[in-house]
């Protein structure tokens, strides 16, 4: 958000490499949902503020989800949720930032990802 550009949902920890740098600059206008999510896990609230983020989106609200523990995981149901055609942007510590268009192609390999690398439950 800082390069200028705003999104429909931005979902957040405040945290960067478990440093606090507090919430993302321009977010004053936004929805504010707020989730718990624990390292390395997706929860089942998190999962869902995701979902209701980018449906309340849909509708032309601005929505920010504040998760409190740890976001890093939440961009795979972003993917997996998101309208076709929409980009994901999340931080890659020390590399930039990564976009994802999102495809059906796409949402598939996040499904076969979360299958492969998680336990579903």
């Amino acid at each position: 958000m800082s390069a200028g550009f705003i999104p429909n949902v931005c979902i957040f920890d405040m945290m960067e490499e478990r440093n606090f740098i507090g919430p993302p600059e321009n977010i004053s206008g936004f929805l504010l949902l707020r989730t718990r999510n624990e390292r390395g896990t997706i929860s089942k609230d998190a999962w869902a503020s995701v979902r209701d983020a980018i449906i309340i989106a849909s509708r032309g609200i601005r929505t920010a989800v504040l998760v409190e523990g740890e976001e890093d995981l939440l961009g795979f149901p972003a993917v997996i949720m998101a309208p076709e055609g929409s980009y994901v942007l999340y931080g890659q510590p020390k590399e930039g930032i990564v976009h994802v268009l999102v495809t059906d192609d796409v949402k598939d390999e996040a499904i076969k990802l979360l299958y492969e690398l998680f336990e579903v439950v």
